[in-house]
């Protein structure tokens, strides 16, 4: 089969893209935002018909989402070490705090059983992040969230199209932000954000975010307007759009494939449930049990960190994460597309 690559889905729409921007051109420069509700509308069908904003990045989406839902300056949120640096970025912009939790070793995403160890009487909200092609205990986390009244919002950049027991988007809460960064599933020329919500009154207060005239001063601070994606990168989200399925079923064969080919190497790969579930495997991911090899003879300087808790820009937020310790003094996640050759 054909592996819907990022090089082969922008040359599949390539011709269809450009022949509709010569068509409307006029109007595309006259009303962008016509264009762009029509692209929201589209991705609103496809996740079962809730409500949809397009963002200029998916980190304007988390911090707007978390200004929705009342987190102010002091305020503490939770999340995982184990996560790209912006998640943590998007609570410092608004003046609140991260507080790092632990992971477990089944599936390294966020440690539920940790949670309630780091929940104080500033806590406002936690966000859980899907990864390595698994989705976080939501269940236990909405249980969590429930008994001490706490919002959540999804960091969903790794799981756009995901399904779980064919259930688009298994446990929609509050809000969900997915990134439309080039190296995700659903991606624009360069980046993007989508902020995904079952909540109207949610809705129309992001909506208020995205121009800079007339807003509150925590909305000015935030450093993210005016926060309005490009028609122009919203429109590639349109042609590809009506690729999706086919991106992620083509990435589930290409997992199946190196899981054959790499399966005598020190490569570990994720057991999938792929019977119940249909995976957004874009960013190819799997942990090397070799971390050192990898980074002095391979990767070198092109190597970073993702352990937060060790992160320097979070200096003071530092706390005991044994796990999160011992995953990344043991592994190294390394990503098919760009680094194993």
């Amino acid at each position: 089969m054909e592996f819907f690559t990022t090089k082969y889905i922008n040359e599949l729409i390539k011709d269809e893209y450009i022949s509709f921007l010569h068509k409307y051109y006029t109007d595309i420069l006259t009303n962008p935002n016509k264009y762009i509700s029509i692209v929201e509308k589209k991705i609103s069908s496809y996740l079962w018909w809730w409500y949809v904003k397009l963002l200029n990045s998916w980190t304007t989406a988390l911090q707007f989402g978390l200004l929705a839902l009342w987190v102010k300056a002091w305020d503490e949120v939770i999340l995982p070490a184990n996560t790209y640096s912006a998640t943590a970025i998007a609570i410092t912009n608004i003046w609140a705090v991260p507080v790092f939790v632990d992971i477990n070793l089944d599936n390294f995403t966020i440690d539920y059983t940790d949670i309630e160890n780091k929940i104080t009487s500033k806590t406002k909200a936690i966000i859980p992040v899907h990864l390595y092609w698994y989705n976080c205990n939501m269940k236990e986390i909405i249980d969590i969230s429930k008994k001490h009244d706490l919002k959540i919002i999804e960091d969903a950049s790794h799981a756009f199209g995901w399904e779980y027991f064919w259930e688009k988007l298994w446990t929609l809460w509050d809000i969900w932000a997915f990134s439309c960064h080039h190296s995700k599933n659903f991606w624009t020329f360069w980046n993007g954000g989508i902020l995904y919500t079952k909540d109207k009154t949610l809705f129309d207060k992001i909506d208020n975010y995205i121009f800079p005239d007339k807003q509150s001063i925590e909305v000015l601070k935030s450093w993210r307007t005016p926060a309005n994606i490009w028609v122009t990168e919203a429109l590639v989200l349109l042609f590809k759009l009506k690729y999706i399925d086919k991106i992620i079923y083509s990435n589930i064969e290409l997992y199946k494939s190196y899981l054959d080919r790499y399966s005598e190497t020190d490569f570990i790969f994720p057991k999938l449930d792929l019977k119940n579930h249909r995976l957004h495997i874009r960013n190819f991911t799997v942990l090397s049990k070799n971390r050192d090899f990898y980074i002095n003879n391979k990767i070198g300087k092109k190597y970073y960190e993702i352990n937060l808790n060790k992160h320097k820009a979070f200096e003071g937020h530092n706390t005991i994460l044994k796990n999160t310790t011992y995953f990344f003094e043991n592994n190294l996640s390394l990503n098919f597309y760009f680094w194993i050759k």
